[in-house]
């Protein structure tokens, strides 16, 4: 095993050195003061803690594999922004799919099956939505989560960083957790005490790795052709890709594609091109191809029997896994008085989220129609889009609809964007309803305990038509009632908390279900609805 995996390691190293050519050495090593070399997977990525940690986890897949002669699963989901959904790149550019190319063989050389899920998100933040539907959206099975939400969460909202991170841990794998964008405060500290891996990328290391990228500033193009090609056009004076000839070519252009795909969109000052990408993905592959080298030569250095150590382990992890309720947030969330803030860190809960990309959607459990698909296919269930009958179209159920105009998926034979807004509709013409949880959640996810308590997220709207024909949901001209009770809104953090004459809790049926109706009472409106969280 670890034969394979230094040969895989070696192309790896090889291609970098295509990519960046005399430059290599000195963009992805750094000496320290012991005179020891040094990789960028190492030195961009904090605390030797959270090392640690994550070694064990990748140890713990490797024993299973080699006790059991099973392959394990190792699952990377990358939640993000418009950025981390690679907006304005070709799909295959963005960073997770940079990431998903070098690490695949990898893994796969060492008995681990290697996965990526890319679910980037356009003009999404950390919170309260994709907080509360991390299982929804990312599986329930993922090992590390990347959290590149900056951008839309923003510095002073810490707070929303912790309930995100707060939320992840419930998953069953007690995964790692590896922030961009942000500062490593001390709610990642606090989940490092308990045994989680948490990290944070180290942007001011970023920044002195950037002071050793060749300037293209004042070069003519013969001396920027010969330069490597990842290189080319990356640093213009001390920006990069944002200046003189390094924004003109900062996004890549086919000249065998047709004007739709060198005309893509999203092409913005605030979105990386694809060298950016390139080396973040980079970045993030020599992180794994050094936490699984030191995964494997520990396993290989130690006198134990792997059975031995694979036990140990499990022990370990079971331990943590009852850590998951005893968290005092550092900066709690401001909720209504009434509303248990201890639930939303770390209570069951369910959501239907119409979001795209998800598990739920891929899945097919959301509709429960059986019918599966994945981010690089449009076989699973699309929903309505007929869009001139939205307005005129009786919904007896909360129906799952899409808005074609919205959708940027292909030009020529390029992926371009899997990441759709999607929502749940309800119109004018009667009362659309729905029961939660569905058979197929029940199946994917059991049928927790559900305390009652309702927030429904709204879904954005991204152009004029919907918001010529959308209706808030707090606004007069809706109706919401949950098992027959008349529901009241009140609008947090972007999203509804439902409540009642006796408070925010609502019963569910005999079965532990409930079910919402909605009525638009104003003539050609509909109501869009992104998810609904009990």
């Amino acid at each position: 095993t670890i034969m394979s995996f230094e040969k895989e390691k070696a192309k790896f190293k090889n291609e970098l050195s295509t990519l960046y050519g005399q430059y290599t050495e000195s963009i992805f090593y750094k000496t320290d003061e012991s005179g020891a070399k040094i990789s960028a997977g190492r030195f961009l990525f904090s605390s030797d803690k959270s090392w640690d940690n994550m070694k064990e986890k990748i140890m713990l897949k490797l024993l299973r594999s080699i006790v059991t002669g099973i392959p394990q699963n190792m699952v990377w989901a990358t939640g993000g922004h418009s950025a981390a959904a690679g907006h304005g790149n070709l799909f295959n550019e963005s960073y997770s799919m940079v990431l998903q190319k070098y690490m695949k063989p990898v893994f796969e050389q060492s008995g681990i099956k290697f996965e990526v899920r890319p679910y980037g998100m356009g003009a999404t933040s950390t919170g309260p939505e994709i907080a509360s539907c991390i299982k929804e959206v990312f599986g329930n099975d993922f090992d590390i989560l990347w959290w590149d939400y900056g951008m839309t969460t923003g510095f002073k909202n810490q707070f929303y960083i912790e309930y995100f991170l707060r939320r992840a841990v419930l998953n069953k794998n007690n995964p790692a957790f590896v922030a961009y964008g942000v500062k490593y405060g001390k709610h990642f500290l606090e989940a490092e005490k308990k045994g989680y891996a948490s990290f944070v990328f180290d942007e001011r290391k970023w920044s002195e790795v950037q002071e050793k990228i060749p300037d293209s500033e004042g070069l003519s193009e013969t001396e920027i052709s010969k330069m490597p090609v990842n290189l080319r056009a990356f640093k213009c004076g001390k920006v990069i890709e944002n200046a003189g000839l390094c924004k003109e070519q900062k996004y890549s252009v086919d000249p065998l594609a047709d004007k739709a795909c060198n005309n893509r969109l999203y092409r913005v000052r605030w979105h990386p091109g694809w060298k950016w990408h390139s080396i973040f993905g980079i970045f993030q592959a020599f992180f794994l191809v050094e936490l699984l080298s030191d995964a494997l030569l520990e396993i290989k250095s130690s006198i134990e029997d792997p059975q031995v150590m694979l036990l140990n382990l499990e022990n370990k992890e079971n331990l943590l896994k009852m850590e998951v309720g005893n968290f005092t947030p550092v900066q709690a969330l401001s909720v209504p008085q009434g509303f248990p803030v201890d639930l939303l860190y770390h209570g069951e809960n369910i959501c239907h989220t119409a979001r795209l990309p998800s598990q739920i959607r891929y899945k097919g459990i959301l509709t429960q129609s059986g019918i599966q698909g994945s981010f690089l296919n449009n076989s699973y269930d699309e929903g309505t889009s007929d869009t001139d009958n939205f307005l005129f179209m009786s919904h007896d159920n909360l129906t799952l609809a899409k808005m074609p105009s919205m959708y940027q998926s292909q030009c020529t034979t390029y992926l371009l964007q899997i990441d759709h807004p999607d929502w749940f509709l309800s119109n004018s013409l009667g009362q659309s309803s729905i029961i939660l949880p569905n058979k197929a959640e029940q199946t994917a996810y059991g049928l927790p305990e559900l305390k009652g308590f309702i927030m429904i997220c709204r879904s954005w709207c991204g152009n004029s038509r919907c918001k010529q024909y959308q209706v808030e949901i707090q606004s007069e001209f809706v109706s919401v009632w949950v098992n027959g009770v008349s529901a009241n809104v009140n609008l947090w953090n972007g999203c509804a908390l439902l409540n009642h004459s006796k408070g925010y809790r609502f019963p569910s049926d005999s079965n532990g279900l409930f079910e919402l109706k909605f009525r638009v009472k104003l003539e050609a409106r509909i109501l869009r609805v992104s998810s609904i969280i009990i």
